[in-house]
């Protein structure tokens, strides 16, 4: 850490210091005259500058306490918490560190550690951070709280789970902790626990409108899954509102909605059969409805998902797509498909690409860079609008995939799709018309999900799963195979789902 001690002021800069203070402040300057250890006058007077946000004063003044005391780890510990409120957390984390290695037994450094590692979005150095407190304290709430946030943010819920157990046995359990704890209740399917979790919540802070909100839709699940009449649950969950704004129509449909999507999710089938017949019920007109009763009922008759429903899923998944798919469920696939087609082109290719079924335009950043001109088409508007944001493609276009790529004979070099192909049963005539879109030599790339039977079958998300083998066939009358790998896709209900990759080459006419 020779490093860090160079970047400390020399002796006459800490003299300028002190005699700038004493100057200017009477309580520092009657310390220092009543004989107060010169670097414990400084330590206190930077931590009184820094309460006051005078972050330029208060670095100065507590470096030159450091500069006085190298091996006094208060001071340097002190410098760290004032670099991360002056928002300068990679030095605040170089000091804490230099002060853990004079003294590796400090516990609540090595929590604070992790909480700066954590800001840092690095989550393996922030668990071994809290690991290292809890390796010297087993009891300590604050280093259980801080691993317990680590394994949410990493995906480990069961992990997490245990964590935040572990930190409320060891300090009383607080609303918000355990509303964490009914969250990740929830993401795993274990309802009657995030039920539980919830009411001891609504417990321990009755005027959150929010943790009464999941509590009752926790009861409402619980109930459905132990066979109670949809309409009696239903009612209960109106009930449940007294002395708070009763559910109107639109709210009670969006309960049924995501009661319906976790259900399936978690394998609950005639549970959720029961819900999206009472969805369709209500409302009839209602596409997404329909079509995900069909799948969950296991329709053999389906051959792709109805354009009606992509339209009115995605519209309405718009807005938080990113930050749900990319964020919560660790989709990464356009990243994929991007490293595989860069590394199949030449560094000056300048290629006409079409980005199928664009979306919010994922894959748009990651195949610019090989792009002359660069299309995206999709049939949901509100996607487009995402799409139009990121200032990357050249075109957008509002359009049914296989219509567009009748209509755009040899125009396009390359066409990537990621999550598109699994919109579609049987891909005879997808594959044509990607076969029409593409010049000869073309690179085609695209994703899928894997079918446990079958060349392909209609999952209950709605989404189609295809085998490897179904693919490379349906492919062989127009494309050449270039590469394909088995990959994951996404997490859905907290398990990793199973898919490939392939690239294939557009066959001379």
């Amino acid at each position: 850490m020779d490093f860090l001690l160079s970047e400390l002021p020399e002796l006459p800069e800490v003299e300028r210091v002190v005699s700038h203070w004493r100057a200017v402040d009477p309580t520092f300057s009657r310390a220092v005259g009543m004989g107060v250890r010169l670097s414990a006058a400084l330590g206190r007077l930077g931590v009184q500058l820094g309460l006051q946000e005078s972050w330029v004063d208060s670095l100065a003044v507590l470096r030159a306490a450091v500069a006085l005391a190298p091996d006094e780890s208060a001071h340097i510990n002190n410098l760290a918490v004032m670099l991360e409120r002056a928002d300068q957390t990679p030095s605040a984390i170089r000091y804490v560190q230099y002060s853990l290695s004079l003294d590796p037994a400090q516990i609540d450094s090595w929590i604070f550690l992790g909480n700066l590692r954590r800001k840092r979005a690095d989550l393996a150095g922030a668990a071994a951070a809290y690991e290292a407190a809890i390796a010297r304290e087993t009891n300590s709430p604050l280093a259980w709280q801080g691993l317990g946030f680590v394994r949410k943010d990493q995906l480990r819920p069961e992990e997490a789970i245990t964590c935040f157990i572990t930190c409320m046995r060891q300090s009383a359990p607080t609303a918000p902790l355990l509303s964490v704890l009914g969250q990740l209740y929830y993401q795993a399917g274990k309802f009657d626990k995030a039920r539980d979790a919830y009411v001891a919540a609504v417990e321990t802070d009755d005027v959150s409108a929010g943790y009464r909100r999941m509590h009752r839709e926790m009861q409402f699940i619980c109930a459905v899954i132990a066979g109670e009449p949809i309409d009696g649950a239903m009612e209960a969950y109106k009930a449940d509102a007294i002395a708070h704004p009763a559910p109107d129509d639109k709210a009670i449909g969006q309960v049924l909605a995501n009661t319906f999507s976790l259900l399936s999710a978690y394998g609950y089938l005639e549970a959720a059969m029961r819900v999206g017949s009472k969805r369709v019920e209500l409302d009839p007109h209602n596409a997404t409805a329909a079509y995900l009763l069909a799948a969950v009922s296991g329709d053999a008759s389906i051959e792709r998902s109805p354009d009606t429903y992509l339209v009115e899923y995605f519209d309405a998944f718009s807005d938080g797509f990113d930050e749900q798919l990319v964020k919560t469920l660790g989709y990464d696939i356009p990243e994929k498909l991007g490293f595989l087609l860069a590394a199949l082109v030449s560094n000056n290719a300048r290629l006409n690409v079409l980005d199928a079924g664009c979306g919010t335009g994922l894959c748009g950043p990651w195949v610019r860079s090989f792009s002359r001109t660069l299309v995206g088409v999709d049939l949901s508007p509100r996607m487009l609008e995402q799409a139009r944001r990121r200032g990357v493609y050249d075109r957008l276009v509002c359009d049914e995939l296989t219509a567009f790529l009748s209509k755009s004979a040899g125009v396009f070099d390359v066409i990537v799709a990621a999550d598109v192909v699994i919109y579609f049963g049987n891909l005879t005539a997808l594959a044509s018309a990607l076969a029409v879109a593409l010049t000869p030599g073309g690179l085609l790339a695209f994703s899928t999900e894997r079918a446990t039977q079958g060349n392909h079958q209609l999952l209950t998300s709605g989404r189609f799963a295809h085998l490897p083998h179904y693919i490379r066939a349906v492919m062989d009358a127009d494309f050449e195979h270039v590469h394909s790998e088995p990959t994951t896709v996404r997490l859905e209900a907290l398990t990793l789902l199973d898919g490939d990759l392939f690239i294939f080459r557009r066959k001379p006419v």
